[in-house]
């Protein structure tokens, strides 16, 4: 019967490199898989997630069977591991297997807000580039971290020397690095060559290379970036070129490997190599005497007739390395975390900050933030960008044959900031719109009537998208733009270089529902239903306005740019953000709880119309909830207006109509006033001449 591991083997080892190290030894680490567990999957939980990756192809039967053929490779999980690589990467692509690899790595990557992370435009089963895995590693705070790894990381951090400025590891992640980088020090990555050799690139003096052995979870070198990242055969049956690359970097007086099963022919013949000059210390999880001695005797074979290798068994990498870094005078100190973006209680500030007059502030600034405390707008502010005064508002519209109720109390926002020194370029998305002509003079007339509602609003600017593009597109694009002005130049950055997932672009253009990824499969029927039921035209969305929004930007910074839009849109932004590398201010309007700019309920005729749309609502149970229909349209067509146009406050009864609790009473004493809030709200959004107002649906 085994012996179950209880990790007091460690503190023999710790005596072993402790002793190691006051007589001046350098030492050299080689780490495997078994320090990052459980953050990142064992080899049991990595194969479960390649199966539910495999499961998503249609063309299951043979490839199932070759895949559990794999699984039955072995006893040694390692040796199953392999196996089921090579069947998996035979079968479907040695590459697709890198995104199985860095889905697993992002187990332990767990930001506060996800869809505020690198990842928010990143689809699950999408490979993940360069650009992104960088700016993920460098969200330190968000990574879940073994006590070994931190611990060693310290070591790493602030005694590299004594480890040669190095490490070696056949892991694929990115933990070590980052915590090193925690514990205030340098870590760069680096990658074998397709000859075996380390590249040598020029890094700080007390920078820690980290050799990955299998790959890295993200391309490091530029040959990485379309070929396999993770390879667990690489030094497996390689030539003596790979031996001898392993063996130049193994410098230290004693080499210790630690959760690593040896199974690298190249790995141990550079350590033949170096045996003769270097102890060999082997760190075992088993706490069995037997296989220690089985792995003594295999290491004293490989080695020939040089040093006696040393086995420890019984050891964990959570209770060796914070027992070294304790012995050699590196604790664990206090970290203090770096400043992450605070996330904001909207519902606290709404009750304690907003201002409490109901005279809108002066100062463009000001007004934003109190859209954001009284009414639920979001106003979105880039960090770390330098408080600058808004020099545009930029507000793209879809063109329909009339306006809506949303589009009235977009207007009336817009004109606010307008009559606060901020210009308003509204970009009349009519491309490809049949009749454009006929629907663009109605809208516009609507829009510019919202706006002289507004004391001081100045005019905006209507640009057809259309007319843009057609201007645009037939010269190309001077050399010197830093940003492209063309929807074919956009598409070429935005899908090509920079290549975010078609889930991503989907959910930003609207055609998908914006559900969180772990609730994809639940909203299957809806998404289904989305994809059969959407125009294909909407995938021209992101491509012509941010092909207009550029040709705007190059004389203007973008952080000085609000853009305005439904909250339903923040996705749209988030991509260019993404694509772009460049953040601008969002403003958005609450959502009208499951109604849209088509909706019967935001449009209407007659004030009887909206009337009878009030009674019906006003019958369902929950007619008063935050976010329903009544409580958004008092909130949005009642109370803002009142706000922004400084129009008296009306009165229903002994109800003054100044808050939402103040109509909800009053309607709940009489539900005729429902008949006084359509006709309040049909003044705003209807015009005074009935030939003049929104065509009847």
């Amino acid at each position: 019967m085994s012996t179950p591991p209880t990790g007091a083997g460690s503190y023999a080892l710790v005596d072993h490199l402790a002793h190691a190290v006051r007589r001046g030894e350098h030492l050299t680490l080689l780490v495997g898989a078994g320090i990052s567990v459980p953050a990142v999957p064992g080899v049991a939980d990595m194969l479960a997630l390649a199966d539910d990756y495999a499961e998503g192809r249609d063309d299951l039967e043979e490839l199932t069977g070759a895949l559990a053929q794999a699984r039955a490779a072995g006893d040694a999980p390692g040796a199953v591991y392999r196996a089921y690589h090579q069947a998996f990467a035979s079968w479907i692509a040695g590459s697709e297997f890198d995104v199985v690899a860095q889905e697993a790595v992002l187990h332990a990557y767990q930001p506060s807000v996800r869809a505020h992370s690198a990842l928010a435009t990143h689809g699950v089963w999408q490979r993940l580039d360069n650009r992104i895995g960088e700016r993920l590693e460098a969200d330190l705070d968000a990574w879940r971290i073994p006590d070994g790894v931190a611990a060693l990381g310290r070591l790493l951090a602030r005694r590299p020397a004594q480890f040669g400025n190095r490490l070696l590891t056949t892991n694929f992640d990115p933990l070590v690095e980052i915590a090193i980088r925690r514990a205030g020090g340098r870590a760069s990555p680096l990658t074998l060559t397709e000859e075996g050799t380390a590249p040598t690139p020029l890094l700080a003096a007390d920078a820690v290379r980290i050799f990955h052995l299998h790959g890295y979870w993200r391309p490091v070198r530029p040959a990485e970036r379309r070929g396999m990242l993770h390879d667990p055969h690489r030094l497996r049956g390689a030539g003596a070129g790979h031996s001898a690359a392993l063996a130049r970097l193994l410098r230290g007086d004693t080499v210790c490997v630690v959760g690593y099963g040896g199974a690298d022919d190249a790995f141990l013949r550079a350590l033949r190599q170096v045996s003769h000059r270097a102890t060999v210390v082997w760190a075992l999880h088993e706490a069995d005497p037997a296989l220690a001695q089985a792995q003594r005797d295999r290491l004293t074979a490989a080695l020939t007739d040089h040093r006696s290798p040393l086995v420890f068994g019984d050891v964990a990498a959570d209770l060796l390395f914070p027992a070294l870094a304790d012995r050699l005078g590196v604790p664990a100190q206090p970290r203090i975390p770096r400043t992450r973006r605070r996330y904001r209680q909207r519902g606290w500030e709404r009750e304690l900050v907003s201002e409490p007059t109901n005279t809108p502030p002066a100062g463009a600034r000001d007004l934003l933030e109190q859209l954001d405390r009284r009414f639920g707008w979001e106003f979105h502010q880039p960090p770390d960008t330098p408080p600058v005064a808004p020099g545009l508002l930029y507000w793209p519209i879809r063109l329909r044959e009339s306006a809506s109720l949303i589009h009235a109390v977009q207007a009336l926002a817009a004109a606010a900031l307008s009559a606060r020194g901020v210009p308003v370029t509204v970009c009349l998305d009519d491309f490809g719109v049949t009749q454009r002509y006929r629907y663009t003079h109605r809208f516009t007339a609507d829009l510019r009537r919202w706006f002289a509602l507004v004391p001081d609003a100045a005019p905006p600017q209507i640009v057809s998208l259309q007319d843009f593009v057609e201007r645009h597109d037939v010269v190309a694009d001077p050399s010197a733009l830093l940003r492209p002005v063309r929807p074919w130049a956009v598409a070429q950055e935005a899908y090509g270089e920079r290549n975010p997932s078609l889930y991503s672009v989907l959910v930003a253009t609207k055609v998908l529902p914006d559900v969180p990824v772990e609730r994809l499969i639940d909203a299957g029927p809806a998404v289904v239903q989305a994809l059969l039921a959407t125009n294909a035209r909407r995938l021209l969305t992101p491509l012509t306005v941010w092909a207009h929004l550029n040709h705007l930007l190059l004389d203007r910074p973008s952080h000085a740019v609000i853009t305005l839009s439904g909250q339903d849109e923040r996705p749209f932004w988030q991509l260019w953000r993404e694509v772009f590398d460049y953040d601008l201010h969002q403003l958005c309007n609450p959502r009208a709880e499951s109604l849209s700019n088509d909706s019967l309920m935001l449009r209407w005729t007659e004030p009887d119309e909206l009337a009878d749309h009030l009674t019906r609502a006003h019958a369902l149970p929950d007619w008063d909830a935050h976010g329903g229909y009544l409580h958004w349209l008092v909130q949005h067509a009642v109370l803002l207006p009142l706000y922004l146009t400084a129009h008296q406050t009306p009165t229903i009864g002994q109800h003054r109509l100044d808050c939402w609790a103040s109509v909800r009473e009053a309607v709940r004493e009489d539900p005729a006033a429902l008949r006084t809030v359509a006709e309040r709200v049909s003044r705003l959004y209807l015009p005074a001449s009935p030939g003049d107002g929104p065509a009847r649906p």
